[in-house]
């Protein structure tokens, strides 16, 4: 995969598939140990959002996962991270 240009899709919903079978599916290596940490965050996200979190607060911490997590998957892919 290297040198492609890919783009990681991902779902941080409560009724969404685990990271790792979305992650299967796009057929991308990652981690096993730190995939599941980063579930554990967003099962914890998903917990407290409806109580606890505004939306606000939410979408920060979602999109701090997400990057924490694409950059992850893109080491373990040797792919470059485009910023937009």
């Amino acid at each position: 995969m290297e040198n492609e240009n890919v783009k990681i899709g991902l779902s941080f919903g409560c009724l969404s598939d685990k990271l790792c079978f979305q992650l299967d599916k796009q057929k991308l290596k990652y981690n096993g140990k730190k995939i599941a940490e980063f579930q554990e965050y967003v099962d914890a996200v998903n917990l407290l959002r409806f109580e606890y979190l505004t939306d606000k607060m939410k979408d920060k911490i979602v999109s701090k996962l997400n990057k924490q997590i694409v950059r992850h998957v893109a080491k373990e892919n040797k792919l470059k991270i485009n910023k937009k």
